[in-house]
């Protein structure tokens, strides 16, 4: 049986398929292990593909994070 969902563990690659238009459709998992649940179909997929490869949207998170984590390793 197919899974009619497709599941985004990474906060931050949600945010960018949400950001590109795709509805939330539930969420999975319990705990510190929960995926947000999208449509499983090729634009989504296409979507996921682009924002690993090294998108702008990729770096923008990176740079987020690096900035969060110096944020709280110093204290500020």
């Amino acid at each position: 049986m197919k899974n009619k969902h497709f599941e985004a563990g990474n906060l931050y690659l949600a945010t960018y398929l949400l950001y590109c238009g795709f509805g939330m459709r539930g969420i999975e998992g319990s705990g510190r292990l929960k995926r947000v649940l999208f449509d499983d179909i090729p634009a989504v997929h296409k979507a996921c593909e682009d924002f690993y490869a090294d998108s702008e949207a990729r770096k923008l998170f990176d740079c987020y994070r690096r900035v969060k984590d110096y944020l709280f390793q110093n204290g500020v």
